[in-house]
């Protein structure tokens, strides 16, 4: 038993570290193991205190009772173990030498590491990245509710939440880049930085290019249609691949909502994937073959005498687009069946 209490492992001296079974849990300087457990349906905690034989146990049975958990827990270690805040960082009266660089290394998009890396569960990830921003000097912000704010850089590298007891660390590697963050009461994860090329807000807007863009070149053959009968096979040919790409990635769109919008979270808990994915996945497959053959007919049209300028640049874009969704959907593992 005293072996399950120790502590096992941790990310960073400065954080909470891994028990075994059980994690740690700072509060006002005191520390205390247990353990967390959540579906959509309930919210439980485990705190103990095993060298002054405390603990409790609290379970709740709704969506909110993730917020009622910790505000409790908060509130009853306050009451019983309240310290005097000792063992914190100080807050300091003034930004610490360096802080400008170092938080020019910070300031970018993280990922939780509590995540799918190779099945359809990751596309979760794509919902947003932790985005870490400069605030006043010495200081970073989140801006996202509850865990986000600003943080005051204590020590180098290390952050603590304005008028909170909340801890961020980053860690660095040898060239003395910036590559995860540590989040001081949670040891069971961590945050990896996120390349620029990778970043969930980066994908939106290509996905969000590629639904406009096929919108416009459905409305434009629609419009247009019968008015370029005489142009070349190519031409032809291309555009109607073009409009052929266009419809799958909408009809991709609207399939993926529906099916998102008919499944009970509840159930997806114990039975992935929801009802119809297999089918909608069907559809990426599909306009992974027609924008790789939009891709390959840019020379031909660029080639093609009866093809203007402007129609060459507006293929050669919508091609590109399509193939760059094409790889956000590969990325997210949407392309194909991975479950």
């Amino acid at each position: 038993m005293e072996k399950m209490h120790s502590r096992l492992f941790a990310h960073h001296p400065s954080v909470a570290g891994m028990a075994h079974g059980f994690y740690e849990i700072r509060r006002n300087g005191e520390r205390f193991i247990g353990h967390g457990g959540d579906t959509i349906a309930f919210h439980s905690e485990l705190v103990i205190q095993p060298e002054t034989d405390f603990g409790f146990f609290l379970s709740f049975n709704a969506a909110e009772g993730a917020t009622a958990r910790t505000a409790v827990t908060d509130s009853v270690l306050d009451y019983f173990y309240p310290g005097d805040g000792g063992a914190l960082p100080a807050f300091p009266t003034e930004p610490l030498a360096g802080s400008a660089e170092r938080i020019a290394k910070i300031v970018g998009a993280y990922r939780l590491n509590r995540r799918s890396y190779t099945k359809l569960e990751g596309v979760t990830g794509l919902a947003g990245d932790l985005t870490f921003v400069p605030g006043e000097e010495g200081e970073i912000v989140l801006p996202i509710p509850r865990l986000g704010g600003r943080y005051i850089e204590v020590a180098p590298f290390e952050f603590r939440k304005q008028g909170r007891q909340e801890l961020l660390v980053f860690d660095t590697d040898d060239a003395g880049n910036v590559t995860r963050g540590f989040i001081g009461s949670l040891p069971i994860m961590v945050a990896d930085k996120v390349p620029f090329l990778e970043q969930a807000g980066n994908h939106q807007l290509i996905i969000a290019l590629t639904l406009l863009a096929s919108l416009f070149v459905i409305i434009n053959a629609v419009r247009n249609r019968g008015a370029h009968a005489a142009q070349a096979a190519t031409a032809v040919v291309a555009r109607q691949v073009l409009v052929g790409a266009s419809v799958v990635n909408l009809a991709f769109a609207v399939g993926l909502a529906v099916v998102a919008s008919g499944a009970d979270l509840n159930v997806l808990i114990f039975d992935f994937p929801p009802p119809g994915t297999g089918l909608v996945l069907l559809l990426p497959v599909i306009g992974a073959v027609l924008s790789i053959t939009c891709v390959a007919m840019i020379v031909p049209i660029w080639r093609a005498a009866d093809c203007n300028v402007w129609q060459r640049l507006r293929f050669t874009y919508t091609a590109l687009v399509f193939a760059l969704f094409i790889l956000v959907l590969w990325y997210w593992h949407l392309l194909g069946w991975n479950y």
